[in-house]
């Protein structure tokens, strides 16, 4: 994928290809010493493609060639490192005017992986200066239509307990434990509201979940399960399930779990929603949402309950139903 307008800079374990042109069959071959590998784009051996390599930065952030030796290339844009190269080799008096190309064909160092209910799952480089999760979910193409409201944000952990913006040289991220955010929320968030849309870093996880399920109990003519999607809200939800007379719309809860172990409980006046003075709240997959009995409306319910038992059989006729 193009990383324009921005430059992505590389990272330990990316693999590069690297083309000199010039060499022809005196091409800079990859040391026994170098660490090659084969990319998506197997480096031919014919003497057309001479000076193609596929090399992996070292997770030192270094790459090592012959007659150029070994030098750094972590931090470096893919034109700075053929700068870097080209300058090596007329320094070295091996060429007077090479012309280098570089290109990062496995991004591995300075990536981010998105999965889930997107256009397009993968992992992607951070190209972007200050790029964002809400960036990244983008990148991916976008969450798709059977994307649920919960996006599971698991970030690299050595970002979060050394503040570093990348992770340890030499060892693949730790990662913490997934922090659930509001898709929709997230969305219209702005760059500039990191507690909303928090910073991407190199090796966080990112899983855009699919519509899942809210559960409604309690004072409800159809209690169960009603799916949630990206648009399900609670009064919506309510009005699928059907309250009864008896509920207590001014204490209805919503339990919703935040993250393994951690659950949190909201009560909610629906009265107000409905009136309009409040705003209605989405709803996303695994809330339960319980309607309670209303304390004052018992006796009426019951007389309710029972004349829904009798059924007239003619003039002064009435037969009771139990």
């Amino acid at each position: 994928m193009s990383v324009e307008p921005f430059d992505y800079r590389i990272g330990p374990e990316d693999v590069l290809e690297i083309n000199v042109p010039d060499m022809g069959d005196s091409r800079l071959a990859v040391a026994p010493s170098a660490r090659r590998v084969e990319t998506t784009a197997p480096v031919a051996s014919t003497p057309s493609a001479a000076g193609d390599r596929g090399v992996r930065v070292s997770h030192h952030g270094t790459i090592e060639l012959p007659m150029l030796g070994e030098f750094k290339a972590e931090g470096l844009t893919e034109r700075e490192l053929s700068d870097e190269i080209e300058r090596r080799l007329v320094s070295g008096g091996i060429l007077r005017k090479p012309e280098v190309g570089v290109v990062v064909t496995e991004f591995r160092g300075r990536a981010v992986t998105i999965i889930g209910s997107v256009t397009k799952p993968g992992t992607y480089p951070l190209s972007k200066p200050g790029a964002t999760l809400v960036d990244m979910i983008l990148v991916a193409g976008g969450p798709t239509e059977s994307a649920g409201r919960v996006v599971h944000f698991t970030p690299a952990e050595d970002s979060i307990t050394t503040g570093r913006a990348e992770p340890r040289t030499g060892a693949a991220p730790t990662r913490a434990h997934p922090i659930r955010i509001d898709l929709e929320v997230l969305l219209r968030s702005g760059p500039t509201d990191p507690d909303l849309n928090p910073p991407a870093r190199p090796g966080d996880l990112v899983r855009v979940a699919e519509e899942g399920n809210v559960q409604v109990e309690g004072w409800v003519d159809k209690p169960g399960t009603f799916p949630a999607t990206s648009t399900t809200t609670l009064t919506g939800v309510l009005a699928a399930a059907g309250t009864q007379f008896a509920a207590d719309l001014g204490g209805v809860t919503i339990r919703r779990t935040l993250s393994p172990g951690e659950q949190r409980t909201y009560t909610v006046d629906v009265s107000r929603i409905v009136s309009g003075d409040n705003p209605d709240l989405p709803l996303t997959d695994g809330d339960v949402v319980t309607v309670p009995m209303h304390a004052g409306k018992v006796v009426p319910f019951s007389v309710y309950q029972v004349g829904k038992q009798v059924i007239n059989v003619g003039v002064g006729g009435m037969i009771p139903l139990f």
